[in-house]
């Protein structure tokens, strides 16, 4: 009866808690927002153009880290990761098959150094860190806006690798706008997605849509199983815009932790030993929300705020010789969490040199305890500002700080960009300080970790090449290291301690060359020195490079284009994935050598709103591995089918 009235308490406490941010919200709103003078509210019987900034942070940033629609769909990705590695200089950190818990890592950070954020409000997983980036259709997405340094560490928690933010897909037709796509790969993977989106009355628009993935996997017990749900409707008025959204996400897949480091056969995935032969993950997740944006008559006045819901179950049934505890006698762990927030910020331009944002989010969460973590019930609060200031008409400043409220503990986050500009040249750095908060797997006990990172780059662009250079540094001082925990020669879970320091240094080069008017060459070779507590780690390889090149022609509205890219990487031992707890251990078995993606190769073409890709993935059938012993995928063939009609 003890725990059935815990219960009861912590479920009215999240109760009142939904209640209060509804009620200050709405107070706050009347205040903040004014209500729409007699001018406007003549026009009513105008049609208005969406905002565009609808769903953004509003900063000026490289347009080159966003990436819009038209990169998103047209191509042969399958979620955020996808994107992510055919885009930027980063290492892939991937599970060896589409659409698994696949990330990457930028400027040396890990899987819990990366923040996903939906409109600006936050996705992030409090319980293992970080986000499973296959879990959102990106396929909603006009654009994610990809933020690093500064603007990630300040605008967002957990964030000194990478803040994601995804803004919501904006349609203005009066007629039905449906668009279909149908890809299909190796391995029985099959993924389907629809769209419908429609001006139902004046200035009101609907978008609904669903994604589906499944496949079988390579090696035994990497099934996956996945949809998503979404809708949502849109109000615009003058100068002013609400949206309400819903996603519904069902992500299943087996979970095999990757290959034994006693097999002999990497890449033969019938006699392969996998880890976990009886574990499954069932992810179901709600969440719903609310935003709104409004900018002055003049537009020197941005204001932007949401209000949200989460709601999450993760099941992971297995054997009861897997449970961390030997006592535990339970085949099903399932945590639920439940996030109820609110985000207000507004962007104010004072003049051509000065403008500021500054803003407030507080969220309350409740989260069961489970076989793998700890429960939680709290509130996160956070005040953040940034700065952008023009020092002259070449030099561009960007100061900024966060303050966040986290479990009774106060934590800082500032940090400066600054740039200078002069044409064809472009020379800047970027100096942060951060903090990582613990996740409820790694144990609210553990100290959180301080990260200071410092970027500097050089930027040159001619007309037909360009050519860029990155340097950066990231010392982490208290450090949380994962170890594993073992039930005779079975890992059962990880223990995570503040174990001291590790500093990750690095050079990257990115060049661009057009060689005839339609066809160019690219080239990028990414350096890495990582070490924990002062010795090699080989965590990360030591060298990768890609080397590529694309060739596109343009016939009035319609577009031909084909490629081919191979990535190459020196030895490392990786980190190797603990699935059920989604942690990091170090691993003691180097891939050795220069190991290669296999080369891809890719045609497509856009026949007005039609879109074909055929991509063909590790040509020349190379074993080998981003995450330690968790192998890619051999040779494959992918397709996509994208029709969007009255687009």
């Amino acid at each position: 009866m003890k725990n059935i009235s815990s219960n009861r308490e912590k479920r009215g406490d999240s109760f009142f808690m939904l209640i209060l941010f509804v009620f200050m919200f709405s107070v706050f709103s009347s205040a903040a927002f004014p209500s729409i003078d007699s001018t406007s509210s003549a026009d009513t019987s105008r049609y208005y153009t969406p905002i565009f900034y609808h769903g953004s942070y509003i900063i000026r940033q490289d347009s080159s880290r966003i990436i819009s629609k038209k990169n998103i769909r047209p191509s042969t990705q399958f979620g955020i990761t996808d994107v992510l590695h055919n885009t930027f200089s980063s290492i892939p950190l991937s599970l060896g098959g589409l659409s698994l818990n696949n990330s990457v890592s930028i400027y040396g950070s890990s899987r819990q150094d990366i923040a996903l954020r939906y409109n600006t409000r936050s996705l992030t997983n409090t319980i293992h860190g970080g986000i499973n980036l296959s879990l959102f259709p990106v396929e909603t997405a006009e654009s994610i806006e990809v933020l690093t340094g500064t603007h990630a560490i300040v605008l967002g928690d957990n964030a000194s690798g990478l803040l994601l933010n995804i803004k919501e897909g904006i349609h203005n037709i009066s007629t039905p706008f449906t668009r279909l796509r149908y890809a299909q790969s190796s391995y029985n993977f099959v993924a389907s997605e629809g769209e419908f989106s429609q001006n139902i009355a004046k200035n009101w628009n609907i978008d609904a849509g669903f994604r589906r993935h499944v496949g079988e996997g390579r090696f035994a017990n990497t099934w996956i199983d996945m949809w998503n749900v979404y809708g949502k409707i849109r109000w615009t008025l003058p100068r002013t815009q609400w949206s309400f959204s819903h996603i519904f996400t069902n992500y299943g897949t087996g979970i095999n932790g990757g290959l034994s480091d006693t097999t002999n056969t990497f890449s033969d995935p019938i006699n392969a030993k996998i880890r976990y032969s009886d574990m499954f993950e069932r992810t179901y997740s709600h969440d719903l929300t609310l935003s709104f944006s409004r900018h002055s008559s003049d537009t020197t006045l941005i204001q932007t705020a949401s209000l949200y819901f989460s709601y999450g179950i993760r099941n992971i049934e297995k054997t009861i010789t897997l449970n961390p505890s030997a006592a535990d006698s339970n085949r099903i762990s399932s945590p639920i969490s439940r996030n109820v927030g609110a985000l207000y910020q507004f962007h104010k331009y004072f003049t051509n040199i000065l403008s500021l944002k500054i803003g407030a989010e507080a969220e309350a969460q409740l989260i069961d305890k489970s076989a793998y973590n700890s429960s939680f019930s709290g509130t996160n609060l956070a005040v953040f500002s940034l700065m952008d200031v023009s020092a002259s008409s070449n030099i561009q400043l960007q100061p900024g700080a966060r303050l966040r409220l986290f479990n009774n503990t106060v934590f800082a986050n500032m940090g400066i960009k600054i740039e200078y500009s002069q044409l064809p040249f472009r020379f800047g750095f970027d100096i942060s300080l951060s903090s990582r908060t613990p996740t409820l797997t790694e144990g609210l006990n553990n100290n959180s970790e301080q990260h200071l990172l410092g970027i500097a780059y050089l930027q040159w662009k001619g007309d037909r090449k360009s050519l860029g250079v990155e340097l950066f540094s990231r010392s982490i001082s208290d450090y949380i290291l994962q170890e594993p925990l073992l039930r005779g020669q079975t890992i059962v879970g990880v223990l995570s301690q503040n174990m001291g320091n590790r500093t990750v240094m690095g050079l990257s080069v990115n060049g661009h060359y057009d060689i005839v008017q339609n066809g160019h060459l690219h080239g990028s070779v990414i350096l890495h020195d990582s070490k924990t507590n002062s010795i090699n780690d080989n965590r990360l390889p030591f060298l990768q490079s890609i080397l590529g090149g694309e060739y596109i022609r343009v016939f009035g509205r319609s577009t031909v284009k084909a490629g081919i890219s191979f990535r190459f990487f020196s030895s490392n031992y990786g980190e190797l994935f603990i699935p059920q707890m989604q942690g990091s251990i170090a691993n003691q078995k180097v891939n050795e050598g220069l190991t290669y993606d296999g080369g891809q190769a890719f045609i497509g073409a856009q026949l007005g709103n039609a879109f074909v890709q055929f991509s063909l993935h590790n040509m020349l059938n190379s074993v080998y591995w981003t995450t330690s012993l968790y192998p890619e995928l051999d040779r494959h063939l992918r397709i996509s089918v994208n029709w969007a009609f009255l687009d």
